[in-house]
């Protein structure tokens, strides 16, 4: 087939959107002619990459940093990207004229509210995996700062008006079209929106055998020495950190020689500080900074326990990372945490407000931390969840499924 791939962010070999977007053009190149469209600003990552000549790549070049809208904000990466896919769909058009393409595939911005001009285009039309649906559940929601409200706030009132457009209410009627979910909360919300027939998939980042292999490698903890648990991620108020850091001073109390690393930086850093120092347990935690890829993963590699404390994530690429080094997972049961670990890789607990949430996760902490025959189940556990449903072979059969679905006219209702 000849298939044109929208891949706003595309980096070989990076995490979350960039990532995401990188793979999905590299699998549908195996098998098809491939043009895709991405930000002028990744040129140099994929041209230096020895599988890029693979595809027929199209470099849109919007400003990045024009006016108060700069990417890098929330509000700036959607003003960026809506003008970016306005520019994209005549680039797009004039590829189709040429070509006559077969399918195009939306796969970046991989958000499920997002109003595409390209979908104008004419072929049968694949949209996502998208994410994004998950929502903070109210019992959280009261313990993020002004400024966290006011984000999120903007965040759901830019998605209510954002599936209100025309483009976006004509992709989510198109019979022509395959609408993938990555999560269950995504998926209900478009078909609430007025999607038909939206298939549910999972978050889609994906591993190959060599990544695996080289994850699996890594050097792992010293089983005899304290239990030391590890975080990462951007310091911002709806990640999580600060209830985590209340978690593990109950359960200081418990395992008195336990360490926390927290990798990342962010805005919430000064908070975090000082409620560690309000805490007194500034000599159990370490506060890393932002780290090198590398750098990151051996030291979560050498940590016993993951603990991803989000409140609403769509399915973090670190949760596959972890589980393909062999941690155990514990965290809130919220967004897409359990459809991402399973239910023998670790341990989520139910939100709750501000004290119930810490002990229930203080709690865990303690739990994993004393049953060493549990770790090494869930360690196992994940092990094999990566291998079975995030490897990369079995992301690009469910490519071959949308792709067939989408030109042969044969879409059917399903879950």
């Amino acid at each position: 087939m000849k298939v044109l791939i929208v891949a706003y962010d595309c980096i070989p070999n990076a995490g979350s959107e960039p990532g995401l977007g990188w793979q999905w053009t590299q699998i549908a190149a195996k098998k098809h002619t491939v043009w895709a469209l991405t930000k002028a600003s990744n040129r140099l990552a994929i041209e230096a990459h020895p599988d890029s000549d693979k595809v027929n790549w199209v470099y849109i070049d919007v400003p990045e940093d024009s006016g108060p809208f700069h990417t890098g904000t929330s509000w700036g990466d959607a003003v960026h990207m809506m003008r970016w896919l306005s520019k994209g769909y005549d680039e797009a058009k004039k590829i189709h004229d040429l070509n006559l393409l077969d399918v195009v595939h939306h796969v970046s911005f991989g958000a499920f509210w997002l109003p595409s001009p390209i979908v104008r285009l004419g072929p049968p039309y694949v949209f996502g995996p998208v994410t994004g649906g998950e929502v903070i559940p109210p019992a959280f929601r009261h313990m993020l700062n002004t400024k966290s409200r006011m984000g999120n706030a903007a965040r759901e009132a830019l998605q209510w008006s954002a599936m209100r457009s025309t483009n976006w209410q004509r992709m989510a009627k198109a019979r022509r079209a395959v609408r993938v979910a990555g999560t269950e909360q995504t998926r209900a919300r478009m078909i609430e929106a007025g999607a038909s027939y939206v298939h549910l998939y999972r978050p889609s980042f994906s591993l190959n055998d060599e990544q695996i292999e080289a994850l699996e490698a890594l050097e792992g903890p010293d089983l005899d020495a304290p239990i030391s648990f590890v975080s990462s991620g951007r310091l911002i108020g709806w990640k999580g950190h600060i209830l985590a850091i209340e978690a593990f001073a109950k359960a200081l109390r418990h395992l008195p020689d336990a360490h926390f690393h927290l990798v990342g930086e962010g805005s919430e850093r000064e908070a975090i500080e000082d409620r560690i120092a309000q805490l007194g347990i500034s000599r159990s935690v370490t506060l890393h900074g932002s780290l090198h890829r590398d750098d990151e993963r051996a030291l979560i590699a050498r940590s016993h326990v993951f603990v991803f404390p989000s409140l609403r994530d769509s399915g973090a690429t670190l949760f596959v990372f972890a589980m393909a080094m062999g941690l155990p997972i514990i965290g809130f049961d919220t967004g897409a945490a359990k459809q991402m670990i399973g239910s023998e890789s670790g341990m989520l607990v139910e939100p709750g407000p501000r004290d119930v949430a810490s002990d229930r996760l203080s709690e865990a902490m303690i739990e994993v931390a004393r049953d060493s025959e549990g770790r090494a189940s869930m360690s196992r556990a994940g092990r094999k969840r990566v291998r079975e449903v995030f490897h990369l072979d079995e992301a690009a059969s469910a490519l071959d499924e949308w792709y067939t679905r989408a030109t042969t006219d044969t879409f059917r209702p399903h879950g």
